[in-house]
């Protein structure tokens, strides 16, 4: 179980994280953002500050 994560927005499926840890935002794009290393979740599933 975790959040989907993908290999950019509207991408494909890499795998995906637990969304407990403290994710860096490297980019927002489309709904998505990503959190380093080509992975890109979406972002309803984070509270970004």
């Amino acid at each position: 179980m975790g959040i989907n994560t993908y290999d950019g927005p509207n991408g494909n499926y890499k795998g995906n994280v637990d969304g407990s840890y403290p994710y860096g935002v490297f980019a927002r794009k489309d709904g998505y953002i990503d959190i380093g290393q080509n992975t890109w979740v979406k972002e309803e599933h984070f509270n970004v500050r």
